[in-house]
């Protein structure tokens, strides 16, 4: 269903790094005790300093581990009304460096415990799944990129400048799009590790690392 209490959205801080530190940032966002705005601190005409706050439905702190971040936004609520059928996104906005790869992305190859959200709905996805003994489920994951307004499949090299059309099913989906079937959160991320060294990458004055183009991974449940 659609309306405004169907979207969620929640604010992530990171912790400072390299050279951030020192240089006041510190002092310039502040999370609420109870989580639920924060207060950025800013400088303004002559030198004097305004405050606003700015409320959400959650804002995450930079000690929030990646452990706390699924519940903590309510993604199991979301991974329940996947298994009722409905269609579900999680989209990770922010500039450059702001750690989007890092809550979203983040396989854990370092540290478990680094594990970001795609890898935990994928494991929890599919012990719902295990649990419905109702139903036999099939699962498909496609992935690709938007870069220069193109549309390129990560899964299936070769198949680029994809069209966009409305779908038969209700939304939109990316005609042509290859599709493989997961029986397995191993193999289904496996598919996304594949993907993700097809991604476009530029450097940028921000962060010599970052990917200037989007990347949607898409996850489609049938059930029988």
């Amino acid at each position: 269903g659609g309306g405004a209490d169907n979207i969620k959205v929640v604010v992530r801080v990171r912790p400072l790094m390299g050279g951030e530190i020192g240089r006041g940032e510190a002092s310039t966002l502040a999370v609420a005790e109870d989580r639920r705005g924060v207060r950025a601190v800013v400088a303004g005409p002559g030198g004097q300093v305004m405050s606003k706050s700015f409320g959400f439905q959650a804002c995450l702190g930079p000690t929030v581990k990646q452990a706390d971040v699924m519940p903590l936004c309510g993604i199991p609520s979301l991974l329940d009304a996947a298994l009722a059928g409905f269609h579900v996104t999680i989209l990770a906005y922010g500039q450059t460096g702001a750690g989007k790869t890092h809550s979203l992305l983040s396989m854990g190859e370092q540290a478990a415990d680094d594990a970001g959200l795609l890898p935990r709905v994928v494991a929890d996805l599919f012990v719902g799944l295990q649990a419905d003994w109702r139903a036999i489920y099939t699962v498909k994951v496609g992935m690709f990129q938007i870069y220069n307004e193109q549309v390129d499949d990560l899964l299936k090299p070769g198949r680029n400048n994809l069209r966009v059309k409305q779908s038969p099913r209700g939304g939109w989906e990316v005609e042509g799009l290859g599709w493989f079937t997961c029986r397995s959160p191993e193999y289904l991320m496996s598919v996304v590790r594949n993907g993700r060294k097809r991604l476009v990458y530029a450097e940028t004055h921000m962060n010599k690392h970052s990917s200037r183009s989007h990347a949607v991974v898409q996850i489609r449940l049938l059930r029988n």
